[in-house]
This record gives structure tokens, C-alpha cells and sequence, in this order.
């Protein structure tokens, strides 16, 4: 009787025992859990992993039709030109051209609507040199602030500039996308540009090569097609849009 006692001890002992370890691990997982949120390596990536839900995408591109289409009438929608551009500039010193591929309405319009209609081509070289963008980029600026300038500085006007610029950059963007690639406009856009001078290369993907099949199928899902496979001339991952594509489409997973 007494040794059945000393057994059925031994065992409550040895159950509490391993609820008392188990209590424990998931005690200091959810510690875990909570730190990393507050101490991950990539802060950005927490708070902005939202914006790739295909919700937030249709809401971008919502976003952009209604200014284009509204914003001559109600100069305020052209507002969200300058709060796209600071967000580019924020973002870029830390994360390159993220705001491109993450959380640009126009660029999110040109990724998901112009594919249906683009002739899907490879976008020209000539649009990826340094020289040719920041003459871009010069000529556009130029002229926003010669608008500035000459007009009275009114909330309605300095709106309705806001909305000429990108109205004008806009119908230039989708005839690039109907022509060549459905993201050839990004290739020189003037705020891909400053933001690569900000951050390029910063974020960028990265390429196991023990596992890497040089199969380059990364490269045909890129919309800027990118070299990760092989060098190209005026083409580098500076210009990285972080879009996540590439390494969607590699089928050894790759690309980190």
C-alpha cells in the first residue's frame, strides 16, 4: 500500500513537474514574440508588411484614379503628391526605392491594371542612365517651381499644380506601360531617382548561390527586370522596388 502511494506520488510530482516546464517555454516564447516586435533587425518591415495585402494594393490604386481624374476639380486630392514624395524621401534613406514598389498609388496602377494591356517588352536601357534620369528629374522639379513661382501661393493653386504634375507624369507613364513595360516609367522616374541616391542598395534581395539554379527566373518576374542573375549594363539593384517578386518566383527559394 505504502510503496503504491510512494508511486502515485512520484508521478503527480512528475506531471506538475513537466506543466511547470511547459508553463515556462511558452512564458518565454511570447517574451520573445514581444521583444522581436519591438527589437527586429528591419523595424520597417513590421510596421509596412501591411501595404503588400492585395486590399491595400487595390486601395493605392483607388488612391491614384480619383486624384487623376478628380483632382482639377477638387485641388486638395493634389495634395497626395507632395505626401507620396516625402514618404519616397523618408523612406528612401533607409530603405532605398521601398515606397516604389510598396506604397506608391501610381506604381501600384502601373504593376496591377497596365500588365492587361502592355505589350510587356523590356524597358530600354536608356531609361536606367544616371544621366538621362536626373535631366529628367531637373527638367520636372524645374518646372513644378517655375509654376510655384509665377502663381499665387494659394492652397487651391498650389494644388492644382500638384495635380498638373501628376496628371502629366501619369499619361506619360501609361504610354511608356502600353509601349514597352508596364513599369518603364519607374525605371526613370525623378522620386525612384532621388531615392536611389538616398538608399539604393540598401534592403536589396540576396542570392544563396549554393542554391541558385541561374535558372533567371527572378529577372523575368522583375518588374524592372533587374540583374540577379548576371551583370547588365546600366542596370543595378540600387534600383531594387522591394517588391518581393523575385523571390515568389524562384523555385529553390534562393533569393532571401
Amino acid at each position: 500500500m505504502d510503496k503504491a502511494l510512494t508511486r502515485k506520488s512520484q508521478l503527480d510530482c512528475g506531471i506538475r513537474r513537466k506543466i511547470a516546464s511547459w508553463l515556462r517555454l511558452k512564458k518565454t516564447a511570447h517574451r520573445q514574440r514581444a521583444c522581436s516586435h519591438f527589437f527586429e533587425p528591419n523595424p520597417f518591415r513590421s510596421f509596412t508588411s501591411r501595404f503588400s495585402q492585395p486590399t491595400a494594393i487595390s486601395g493605392l490604386i483607388v488612391i491614384f484614379v480619383v486624384v487623376v481624374l478628380f483632382g482639377w476639380k477638387f485641388p486638395l486630392l493634389g495634395y497626395v503628391v507632395p505626401v507620396v514624395m516625402a514618404a519616397g524621401i523618408g523612406f528612401g534613406v533607409f530603405r532605398g526605392r521601398y515606397v516604389c514598389g510598396n506604397l506608391c498609388p501610381r506604381g501600384a496602377f502601373l504593376g496591377t491594371v497596365l500588365p492587361l494591356l502592355s505589350r510587356n517588352r523590356p524597358i530600354p536601357a536608356v531609361l536606367f542612365r544616371l544621366p538621362f534620369r536626373w535631366t529628367v528629374f531637373a527638367l520636372l522639379m524645374g518646372f513644378m517651381a517655375l509654376r510655384l513661382w509665377r502663381g499665387p501661393l494659394t492652397i487651391a493653386h498650389v494644388g492644382i499644380i500638384f495635380w498638373q504634375m501628376c496628371a502629366l507624369t501619369s499619361a506619360l507613364a501609361v504610354a511608356l506601360a502600353l509601349i514597352r513595360g508596364p513599369r518603364s516609367w519607374c525605371a526613370m522616374c525623378p522620386m525612384g531617382t532621388a531615392q536611389r541616391a538616398l538608399g539604393g542598395g540598401k534592403s536589396v534581395p540576396r542570392i544563396d548561390e549554393s542554391l541558385c539554379k541561374k535558372c533567371a527566373l527572378c529577372e523575368a518576374a522583375c518588374p524592372l527586370n533587374l540583374p540577379l542573375v548576371q551583370p547588365a549594363q546600366d542596370k543595378s539593384l540600387d534600383d531594387c522596388m522591394q517588391c518581393g517578386k523575385c523571390a515568389a518566383a524562384c523555385p529553390a527559394k534562393a533569393i532571401k
